[in-house]
């Protein structure tokens, strides 16, 4: 599920990263001040030293080209933040999500 995924993805980041602070379902005034009524929160923000470094979607095939996911999207990306997806239909192992995570994180 959605929250089982967001949580294994925040424990590697917490285990593997410790550089790094997680935050979860973060709004899309986070990003811009007026974003549409319909975006959708951010899944988890990455930051380091305080500043955010990646964002990621915690996605279905059904949801990620929704426009409530794109608009958040728009908002993150205009502030030159990286953003990934997760598919909640994928396995998403601890080993795999760290590998991915490594080549934005270091």
């Amino acid at each position: 599920t959605h929250g089982e995924l967001q949580d294994r993805i925040a424990s590697v980041i917490e285990d593997k990263f410790a550089d790094y602070t997680v935050e979860k379902d973060v709004p899309a005034t986070a990003f811009v001040p007026m974003p549409h009524e319909k975006a959708r929160p951010l899944s988890l923000l990455i930051k380091k030293n305080g500043r955010p470094v990646l964002a990621i979607a915690v996605a279905t095939f059904n949801n990620y080209r929704s426009y409530p996911t794109k608009t958040t999207r728009e908002a993150i990306e205009s502030q030159k933040i990286t953003y990934i997806r997760f598919f909640c239909e994928y396995t998403n192992t601890p080993d795999y999500i760290a590998n991915r995570l490594a080549s934005y994180l270091g």
